[in-house]
């Protein structure tokens, strides 16, 4: 079982009662990452003194593992129509004020060339989610004229594709999955996609996942939406033992942790998300999974994102989450149709000035480097 419920709630209880934070943080500074249980009592335990103390290490650990570098990532939607109704997305299937859009291969690759020319040279072809059937031409031939036509990396995240189509998209040079858990709460789970037919399934995205790695690809993208719910500390833990089960498999892992933002028609409540709590979320997955890629959205703030910019190497920049938004739909996303709203809205080149004024190079791609056993 890639998720064990039972065994991250045995790891809060002993990690809440722990005693041991300063050996934790020692031994988090060799560099050889955490326990379960160690990963759960840092998390719960850190605060004021030791939260600096954890960043410092933190920092350190990403320049040991890392390198003084960063990749900058942004997102290219291909389309916006969904059949599923998730209550936190301004892509469901329920919100009739959105104008849905599907780009054609031509209008994605337009969309290709203007993310070269912000700078950016990774991006995740992303969209709402139909039928394979409806969209598994248009994701390959856009990813063919991506990787034959543009000096762009595509990462592939779409939920819905099947292992053959997975093959193919890896044959025609697509090199990066990625799919979010969104939560690692079972029941939290199945309540909020509960609509959503194409989504309810907990197991079977876990399974995608694996079915990627099958298919050939050896650079993972998971990641939890926090602000889903109140326990923290739950996702952390899951994203910790997602990520170990498959650096077991013998890939490079990122891991990504944004946060629940305002959409058009919000449908759900928030459990907001203090800047202090998204530090200490990304502070231990660094100590506790040194090896790992962190990546951080602009769905944060400016200053959010400065703070932890020297323990973070994927940074998305320049994002405009609706399709087209770059080139052939301009006026919709000035409109206000998107999935969500971004904070940071500093332009990649902005980004990259500051980042060499933190002694941080940005390259086009940062390697996910896996743990060997």
């Amino acid at each position: 079982m890639i998720i064990n419920e039972e065994f991250i709630v045995n790891e809060i209880k002993t990690g809440k009662n722990s005693s041991h934070l300063n050996d934790i943080l020692k031994k988090a500074e060799n560099g050889h990452g955490l326990t379960g249980t160690e990963t759960s009592a840092l998390f719960q335990q850190l605060d004021g003194k030791s939260l600096k103390d954890a960043l410092r290490i933190a920092a350190e650990l990403k320049s040991r593992t890392k390198g003084n570098f960063a990749s900058l990532y942004t997102c290219l939607y291909i389309t916006n129509s969904c059949v599923n109704d998730c209550g936190y997305c301004g892509y469901r299937g329920s919100n009739k004020d959105l104008e849905r859009i599907t780009l054609t291969p031509l209008q994605i690759e337009d969309e290709a060339r203007a993310i070269l020319e912000m700078g950016v040279t990774n991006a995740i072809l992303i969209g709402g989610t139909m039928p394979e059937e409806l969209y598994k031409g248009l994701i390959v031939e856009g990813t063919r004229r991506i990787v034959k036509g543009t000096a762009l990396s595509p990462w592939i995240e779409f939920e819905n594709l099947s292992p053959q189509t997975l093959r193919h998209l890896y044959e025609v040079g697509a090199r990066h999955f990625v799919l979010f858990q969104e939560t690692y709460n079972r029941a939290k789970y199945r309540r909020l996609h509960s609509n959503s037919p194409l989504k309810g399934d907990y197991d079977a995205r876990l399974r995608k996942v694996d079915e990627a790695v099958d298919s050939g690809f050896r650079n993972i993208g998971i990641g939890a939406l926090f602000g889903l719910q109140e326990n923290h500390v739950f996702e952390v833990l899951g994203l910790y033992h997602h990520a170990w089960y498959l650096m077991g498999r013998g890939v490079g892992v990122c891991i990504s942790i944004p946060t629940l933002k305002p959409a058009p028609g919000l449908s759900i409540s928030s459990h907001g998300i203090e800047d202090e709590e998204l530090i200490k979320i990304a502070a231990t997955l660094r100590l506790a999974l040194p090896d790992v890629s962190l990546a951080l959205s602009a769905r944060e703030t400016t200053e959010l994102r400065n703070r932890l910019f020297p323990i973070i190497d994927q940074i998305g920049s320049g994002g405009t989450p609706n399709p087209g938004g770059r080139t052939s739909h301009k006026a919709q996303y000035r409109r206000g149709d998107t999935q969500f709203r971004l904070s940071d809205t500093r332009s990649p080149r902005e980004v990259i000035e500051h980042l060499a004024t933190r002694g941080i190079e940005v390259k086009r791609f940062v390697k996910w480097q896996p743990q060997l056993f």
